[in-house]
């Protein structure tokens, strides 16, 4: 919490529910590969082979070849669902264009990385045999669910299997391990850094900071963090036998019509995040979610890295010229991404791309992340 003035103004919201941390999680329709006599992927090029069955094999069973063997609510969920299979994201994801290279142990650019670029040619490779959704590059979460509804998709790499709809999403199961590829090691690093945010600020006109502290440092008790996020004992949750709290049938099934939302919001603050608490699996995750996102989320997560970066702070003046560099830089980043994808850019042209970002100050970018990076590590 402490920024680039070396001072501390304000309390975290922390999100350590599995759920939320990890995104995407990564789905198989479980009938279809059933109807298949397929068997969960477990390397990459399990994955391929599965997806052209799907893509062939009319799964859902209507005579049609509609099936999406590989379908997501944007490319980019695709994308940081392989990355760790490539080696790429060694910090997580909460940074996205830049790691560290295990076997240097220094900064890298993820993309111009020659991991990116084999990361790249596969999905080129899965959408030119249409394995992946060929709407993807304008693909959005209600695009998703529409056609989750119609039973097409066979993959989802989304951030809850609630996506999918209300009518087939019970017959998706998590992949339970990363998909391996050529890195040495099998990971998954699409976990973001479990500090949100800082939302609680004490004013200088704050007569009494000290009583201020001690109350907001209540909600990050376990009592406080149960009562923020699940309200009142015999209200809005109940105890099982075990002692664990569990959602009772005002909110799960509410007499006057209400969602769960509406329900537990007349109770809770919660709703929205942005809270000076700990969403954590107990009183969150375990709760808000459903089964079987929750259960993929817990199988990744001893996959995922050890240390994973949180949000940088800069200096106001490389705060100011990264904005200009990266809005240059990460626009053609996004359509050189869909041009090499789609084939429409070869790979033989990947030097001219790499020679493109460096005059567009590409290592003036990384120099400034060099500096956030070694101020965060203070």
């Amino acid at each position: 919490m402490t920024m680039q003035d070396g001072h501390i103004y304000g309390f975290p919201y922390l999100v350590s529910a599995s759920v939320s941390n990890l995104s995407p999680k990564m789905f198989y329709n479980g009938e279809w590969l059933d109807a298949l006599n397929l068997s969960p992927p477990e390397t990459l090029e399990d994955l391929e082979s599965v997806l052209i069955e799907i893509r062939d094999g009319d799964p859902n069973g209507n005579g049609e070849k509609d099936e999406i063997p590989l379908g997501a609510d944007g490319l980019l969920q695709i994308e940081k669902a392989l990355r760790g299979s490539f080696g790429l994201g060694t910090r997580g994801s909460r940074v996205l264009d830049f790691d560290i290279d295990e076997s240097t142990g220094k900064l890298r650019y993820i993309y111009t990385s020659d991991e990116y670029k084999a990361l790249l040619q596969y999905q080129n490779k899965l959408y030119t045999q249409r394995l992946i959704d060929q709407e993807i590059f304008t693909a959005d979460l209600a695009g998703f669910t529409a056609k989750a509804e119609q039973n097409i998709i066979g993959f989802a790499f989304i951030h809850n299997h609630q996506y999918l709809g209300e009518t087939y999403k019970e017959n998706y199961v998590g992949l339970t391990k990363p998909l391996k590829g050529p890195a040495e090691k099998l990971m998954y690093t699409a976990r973001t850094n479990p500090v949100a945010g800082q939302y609680y600020f004490i004013t200088k006109t704050n007569p009494y900071p000290e009583a201020s502290v001690r109350w907001v440092d209540y909600f990050y008790s376990d009592e406080g963090i149960r009562l923020f996020f699940m309200g009142m004992e015999g209200v809005t949750y109940e105890l099982d036998a075990e002692g664990k709290p569990y959602f009772n049938d005002y909110v799960k099934n509410n007499p006057d019509g209400l969602n769960w939302e509406e329900a537990l919001g007349r109770f809770v603050p919660w709703s929205g995040g942005a809270n000076p608490s700990i969403a954590n699996d107990q009183y969150f995750g375990d709760q808000v979610v459903g089964q079987i996102t929750s259960d993929a989320a817990k199988a990744l997560m001893p996959y995922t890295p050890e240390e994973v970066w949180g949000a940088f702070s800069y200096s106001e003046a490389d705060s100011t010229r990264l904005s200009v560099l990266n809005q240059d830089i990460g626009t053609y980043i996004i359509d050189m991404r869909s041009q090499f994808i789609t084939g429409n850019a070869s790979f033989d042209a990947w030097d001219s791309y790499v020679t493109t970002l460096q005059n567009m100050g590409l290592p003036e970018l990384i120099e400034i992340m060099q500096r956030g990076l070694d101020d965060y590590n203070k």
